[in-house]
């Protein structure tokens, strides 16, 4: 019995230690997108790695990698920990998504078919939701919110105006 147990632990650490390498790789990656000169932060990497830490890092709003979160993130190495590879997957997706948003808004690239990730994170819907989902999403929220059925009027306004920023 204390075989298994010191069996599965040693599996949990290294199921942390594999996920916290590829977390790690995920934010160079990051780093090496977004930065103009990533030259520039292979040759000197503690340095230069403290002055991108200015700007603000996708991966530091998605991920944690301390066993207990202390910080506002999307993701704890908990939660990553007890997924499936195909959540986990869906997961890397979403942050990819946000990353390339973030390029593209800093650049000023912002496509009219971008939609705002706050607002569908707000929403409850994954930062890469199509129009269907957006609607689906919208139609379940105004049928709790609304007036008519004993809901809060002011969040089904702000669900309404929500909505609509996002169709515009």
């Amino acid at each position: 019995m204390e075989c298994e147990v010191v069996k599965k632990v040693s599996q949990d650490s290294y199921k942390y230690d594999e996920i916290k390498r590829k977390l790690r790789e995920l934010k160079k990656l990051e780093m090496k997108i977004r930065s103009n000169n990533f030259d520039f932060l292979q040759k000197n990497s503690k340095k230069a790695l403290r002055e991108f830490d200015i700007t603000e890092l996708a991966w530091n709003k998605f991920f944690d990698l301390k066993n207990e979160t202390t910080q506002d993130v999307k993701y704890s190495i908990m939660e990553l920990s007890l997924m499936t590879k195909d959540e986990f997957k869906n997961v890397i997706n979403e942050y990819f998504y946000y990353v390339y948003y973030c390029c593209y808004k800093e650049s000023g690239l912002t496509d009219y078919t971008t939609m705002n990730t706050e607002i569908l994170s707000q929403l409850g819907l994954p930062m890469y939701a199509d129009d269907d989902e957006i609607k689906r999403k919208f139609r379940e929220l105004a049928k709790t919110y609304h007036p008519d059925n004993g809901g809060d009027s002011a969040k089904f306004i702000e669900i309404m105006e929500q909505y609509r920023s996002l169709k515009s």
